[in-house]
């Protein structure tokens, strides 16, 4: 009996636990106005590192080198031979804006390294096993939005800019290895550092009597750091089908941001006031689990691949609190997002063509209809899901030397009752890779 009693005591005190870590998690609401840094910071749309996988507009099946590491580690047991890989992109971004008073159009773009890593794959009794390291882009937030518009549940006239720029570059290991003939299975963990600016201004005119006008003008730089891991599986069911897993953990980003601010009124018949303060603040966002399936089916000189993959993104939250309007409803909902493509391999050229497609829905279910005070979010009642389309190909040299590039176009637009929204983006990528 006492053991008895001592083990339930264990079971006990085990559930408390669990409950006192997890429960309050799930309980406490977070200003939903918050959600849109999600957004903002590039956390919701992370950046393809991969020239075929863009190509083809799908990953977790077909990625055969080192970009594995971030798609699907299991993809790793492929590579036969050692192997360096270098890539780099041109991204282009463009967002208009409509609060009824005219649209405003405003564009980003940015060249910079995406991917560089090496895998050296070890012979096994029962096939290999294949460590890798890699440096690769994870989140990059550019962007510049701006209206003018006439705010009429406030009684004023508003105006706002936000320019933001920023990085966030990963270090990445993990491996693949060979668990029977047909399967293999693999791990791999980011671990990120990064940062941003951004410029924050705004102009309020309210005329209720006496005409008052106010400029602000926020100036930030912050810090991102944090830690992902995924666990990849792939099995060879047939020699014209394989399917392919990979889980994502949570993400979990840390943020610390330095903040000056400049407040001037300027009150009509008198002499205006500036106030100038200074703050820092630290945030932690929790990026849901991920979860991507696929299959690919080769057959001759052909390859088609499908994807779908799922993240719910009601479960995000800031400081471990949940997003979540006072009615409960969340903020951002579950995304789910679809990709196919198909590549054609020359039996007569070192040459592969590809052709991709892809659905990839916004995560947030509602826009932040006033940015100035942060006070408004509307539902969006009328969406057309961004939809990707992209192009690719690949060239051996000496059978040595392998040379891949593909460009992309995504569009996509949301409305609200006083917010339409217009996203376009494309991306350039252009990467080699030396087998040895």
């Amino acid at each position: 009996m006492p053991v008895l009693t001592e083990r339930c005591a264990r079971v006990y005190c085990l559930l408390l636990l669990a409950l006192c870590l997890f429960a309050p998690s799930a309980g406490r609401a977070q200003s939903a106005e918050r959600a849109t840094e999600f957004e903002d910071l590039g956390l919701t749309r992370p950046t393809e590192v991969s020239a075929r996988s863009l190509g083809v507009s799908g990953a977790v099946p077909v990625n055969e080198d080192v970009t594995a590491l971030v798609y699907n580690p299991a993809g790793l047991c492929r590579i036969k031979k050692r192997s360096g890989l270098l890539g780099f992109t041109h991204d282009a971004n463009e967002i208009t804006s409509d609060h009824g008073s005219g649209a405003s159009s405003l564009s980003s773009s940015r060249n910079g390294l995406l991917f560089a890593g090496g895998v050296i794959p070890l012979p096994m009794f029962r096939g290999s096993l294949v460590p890798a390291v890699a440096v690769h882009r994870m989140f990059v937030s550019d962007f510049d939005i701006g209206y003018r518009a006439a705010d009429g549940i406030d009684g004023r006239d508003d105006e706002f800019r936000l320019q933001q720029a920023g990085a966030t570059y990963a270090f990445a290991v993990g491996f693949g290895v060979d668990l029977a003939s047909v399967l293999s299975a693999g791990l791999s963990m980011s671990v990120f550092e990064g940062g941003y600016q951004a410029l924050r201004q705004s102009h309020t005119h309210t005329d209720t009597g006496t005409a008052v006008d106010r400029y602000v003008i926020d100036d930030i730089d912050g810090d991102l750091d944090g830690v992902v891991g995924r666990l990849g599986l792939t099995l060879f069911a047939h020699r014209h089908l394989h399917v392919a897993f990979n889980v994502e953990t949570p993400t979990l980003v840390n943020t610390s941001a330095s903040q000056a601010t400049e407040i001037t009124e300027v009150v009509e018949n008198s002499t205006g006031s500036t106030t100038r303060t200074s703050s820092s603040t630290t945030t932690e966002y929790i990026v849901p689990y991920r979860i991507d399936g696929g299959i690919e089916i080769p057959w001759g000189n052909w390859l088609v691949t499908a994807q779908a993959g799922t993240c719910d993104w009601s479960q995000a939250a800031i400081d471990k609190n949940s997003l979540h309007l006072e009615n409960t409803d969340a903020v951002l909902g579950r995304t789910v997002d679809i990709r196919a493509g198909v590549e054609w391999t020359s039996s007569q050229w070192p040459l592969r063509l590809r052709a991709g497609a892809a659905r990839l829905p916004f995560a947030s279910d509602y826009v932040q209809a006033d940015r100035i005070d942060n006070d408004r979010l509307e539902e969006v009642h009328d969406e057309s899901a961004p939809l990707r389309f992209s192009l690719g190909a690949g060239v051996a040299l000496k059978n040595t030397i392998l040379i891949d590039a593909a460009f992309s176009h995504t569009r996509g637009d949301r409305r609200s009752a006083t917010v339409s929204q217009e996203h376009t983006s494309s991306q350039l990528v252009i990467e080699g890779s030396y087998w040895f």
